[in-house]
């Protein structure tokens, strides 16, 4: 069965109120889909992952776990959009990793925004990244080159994220990168799908070249930078794609809807 996978990152746009709000939307709208179809595609199943703020994980687990008309090969998880590289500890102000595990089936680590702001480095999401996978969660690990870059030095910049982010990890589970260059992330300009490709292809040969023995099936590759209902069929239909990790768009119901029906309409869902 292939998978596409749909996360939307909501980043710190909503309180608990208008979070829960805008998922009761949009499981409405899933219900909607699921009435108005005639002809599932039950070939392609959609992964939608949903990471708010840790606040309101369990509210919003309760109302995932209560909806069942939605389309069978809609699949709907929660994530976590950071959590300390620590089981416990005297951490003010952090998120363990243990207190979201009831609600979540992913964690995001490595978004440039932690990177930037909060000066994370690649050994720090490391240490995230083996403790997530640990935990039998999924990793969503994101990696980007900064604009201006030779392409020599943006491969370079690209192989050491990647490489610091899984030393010593022991891949047993599903493991995710987004591939989210600088230059698109909340600028309203969107890389170029042939561009896309090929770093998504570069990430994946990055993986293998490291251990010839990985299983390729273990790995998704997915796409962020101003994804929108005008482009989002350009990236899923690239072959090195598995997915869309959305920013602002996702917690614009109206957009959010044209993005979802752009690709059930595509994949005949």
């Amino acid at each position: 069965m292939k998978n596409t996978y749909i996360y939307s990152n909501w980043k710190m746009y909503l309180n608990d109120e208008q979070s829960e709000s805008l998922l009761k939307s949009i499981l409405l709208f899933f219900q909607s889909v699921n009435t108005e179809n005639t002809s599932i595609n039950h070939d392609h199943m959609l992964n939608f992952g949903f990471f708010p703020q840790t606040s309101c994980l369990m509210s919003l687990h309760k109302m995932i776990a209560s909806c069942t008309s939605i389309p069978k090969n809609f699949n709907l998880t929660l994530g976590c959009q950071n959590i300390h590289h620590e089981n416990s500890g005297a951490f003010t102000g952090e998120t363990s990793i243990n207190s979201i595990k009831p609600y979540c089936e992913s964690v995001l680590t490595g978004h440039s925004e932690r990177r930037i702001i909060f000066g994370e480095t690649n050994a720090n999401i490391n240490k995230k990244t083996i403790l997530i996978n640990e935990s039998l969660l999924e990793p969503v690990i994101c990696v980007g080159e900064p604009e201006h870059l030779s392409k020599h030095a943006a491969e370079e910049f690209l192989r050491s994220q990647i490489l610091s982010s899984i030393e010593g990890l022991n891949i047993s589970n599903h493991l995710i990168f987004a591939y989210e260059p600088l230059g698109s992330i909340g600028t309203g300009i969107a890389s170029n799908s042939k561009t896309v490709n090929s770093k998504a292809k570069f990430i994946k040969e990055i993986l293998i070249d490291n251990d010839p023995t990985l299983n390729l099936e273990k790995i998704r590759v997915l796409y962020g930078g101003s994804v929108s209902d005008k482009n989002i069929n350009d990236y899923l239909s690239l072959d090195h794609i598995d997915g869309v990790l959305i920013g602002s768009s996702s917690v614009d119901l109206e957009k959010f809807k044209m993005i979802v029906n752009k690709v059930t309409t595509q994949i005949h869902l």
